[in-house]
């Protein structure tokens, strides 16, 4: 059995510039995604990205929380999971910009990405999985 833990938090409305900051603020992975990998070239290939409010409010708080001596943490099951999503965005790009890309589905030509199709991707583009995780672990040191 998994013992019973208290967590005090507190919510912090980033968008308020006056807000007090906390003391320390933890991350999940689709915070770090937003903040730390470029969605540029995901948009240019037609692919789905983060939606504005958080492209626009995300980065600016982060920032000002660190400047202001917030301590900034995560888990290290929010970085595997950044890792993931980062790899999975990768992919998808790819995809989205090969003129020659594979059906997903056979049994329903023209199916959009979603990440239940990335073995299958990964499979398709296996050439390319060492430069892509190389670029993750880029990733991944910077964010840390």
């Amino acid at each position: 059995m998994i013992p019973t833990l208290l967590v005090k938090a507190e919510v912090v409305d980033i968008r308020n510039r006056k807000s007090n900051l906390p003391r320390r603020v933890v991350a999940d992975a689709n915070v770090l995604y937003v903040i730390n990998y470029d969605v540029t070239g995901l948009a240019a290939a037609g692919g789905r990205v983060p939606p504005s409010y958080q492209t626009r409010h995300y980065p600016a708080w982060w920032k000002l929380a660190a400047r202001g001596g917030v301590e900034l943490c995560t888990v290290a099951s929010c970085l595997a999971e950044f890792a993931h999503i980062v790899e999975r965005t990768e992919l998808e790009n790819i995809w989205r910009t090969d003129p020659n890309r594979p059906e997903l589905d056979p049994n329903r030509p023209g199916q959009d990405f979603s990440p239940k199709y990335t073995k299958t991707v990964r499979n398709h583009y296996h050439g390319q999985i060492k430069p892509i995780r190389e670029g993750v672990e880029t990733t991944l040191a910077s964010t840390r």
